[in-house]
């Protein structure tokens, strides 16, 4: 891997770690310190908690990510999660604030999977088209002023896929709807009111397919 990074001197990288363990561990951060270099990253943790969390390689990001077009987290896959997602809160996968120090300038698809990443922590990507976030629960609640304002800073959406990630409050007084206006596919699961808050606050092209879904709170 070293040598690789080497001769690779200073072309962009496409990065695509499946499941790594402890054992790939210094290797998986000095790949991400490359962080200007870096075209794509597909990050995939094993099962195996001693590797490193995913909040610890992401905080590992130095200097701009300026060429980065696509970005895919997935967390480890623990045996107690249910077909809803839930899991345990010990070694829970996240996605902590150092993502939403960088501005992705380039960045096209960002989906994070069996992790949490609060909204405040969305990074800054504007031309963002694919948005797939399938997070686990965790006690804090996702309000409504940080899911709509990270929302409205993506105009380009073409597919949102959100499950575990809508507000849990409606308190965003005074607000216009969001103009999805390339939207073309969109996936939600949450509550009935959930659902209910993100179709009155957003505008959907009408030749857009929407697909709702609830999900329990247990």
């Amino acid at each position: 891997m070293d040598v690789m990074i080497e001769r690779s001197k200073q072309a962009p990288l496409t990065v695509h770690f499946r499941s790594w363990k402890e054992d790939d561990d210094a290797k998986l951060l000095e790949i991400v310190s490359q962080t200007p270099r870096l075209q794509s990253l597909e990050l995939s943790r094993d099962a195996d908690y001693k590797s490193i969390p995913v909040r610890d390689v992401v905080s590992r990001f130095i200097g701009s990510p300026e060429l980065l077009e696509k970005l895919v987290i997935t967390g480890h896959k623990r045996r107690e999660e249910s077909v809803y997602g839930r899991a345990p809160d010990d070694n829970i996968d996240e996605v902590t604030k150092e993502l939403a120090h960088f501005t992705f300038p380039r960045l096209r698809q960002l989906e994070v999977t069996r992790c949490v990443i609060p909204w405040a922590v969305i990074p800054n990507a504007p031309r963002l088209t694919i948005l797939k976030l399938h997070t686990l629960p965790r006690t804090e609640s996702v309000t409504a002023q940080s899911f709509f304002e990270a929302l409205r800073r993506m105009p380009f959406l073409r597919s949102i896929d959100l499950v575990g990630t809508l507000p849990t409050d409606d308190q965003v007084g005074g607000v216009s709807p969001i103009a999805l206006t390339a939207l073309q596919t969109l996936n939600i699961k949450g509550t009935f009111a959930q659902l209910h808050s993100f179709l009155r606050r957003t505008q959907i092209p009408v030749e857009a397919c929407p697909h709702l879904g609830s999900l329990s709170i247990l």
